[in-house]
């Protein structure tokens, strides 16, 4: 009995960690689900879900950083530029973790370095 329970825990446990970066990506969690992709790739280059999650997650995300740090930019809160630098942090954190991953290069070939407009907004801040 105990042996069985334990089975089912392991079986539902590994089918809930398959999915989780597709649950991330269809609930918005575009940054979550590509560092699960990213882990998953790191252990298995040719994962073919995790490669499908990171193809579409990653312009997703690279769009919401970016059209937050515009609506950031338009504003006239004086203390603006230090969450538009963590932002670009978060943006430079992706490119970091795919470039790191040579399975993730098939799936995301040309990430974007954001350490310019980082660098630049931090001196601002």
């Amino acid at each position: 009995m105990n042996k069985a329970f334990t089975f089912f825990l392991s079986v539902v446990f590994f089918l809930s960690a398959c999915t989780s970066g597709k649950k991330a990506m269809q609930q918005g969690n575009y940054d979550e689900a590509i560092y699960k992709a990213v882990n998953r790739l790191r252990s298995n280059s040719d994962h073919k879900k995790s490669l499908e999650i990171l193809r579409l997650t990653y312009p997703l995300a690279k769009k919401y950083h970016l059209d937050r740090i515009r609506n950031m930019e338009m504003s006239y809160e004086p203390f603006k530029w230090e969450p538009i630098a963590r932002e670009y942090g978060i943006l430079n954190n992706l490119y970091d973790e795919l470039t790191r991953c040579p399975g993730c290069m098939t799936a995301v070939p040309d990430p974007v370095n954001y350490t310019f407009d980082y660098e630049r907004t931090r001196v601002k801040a």
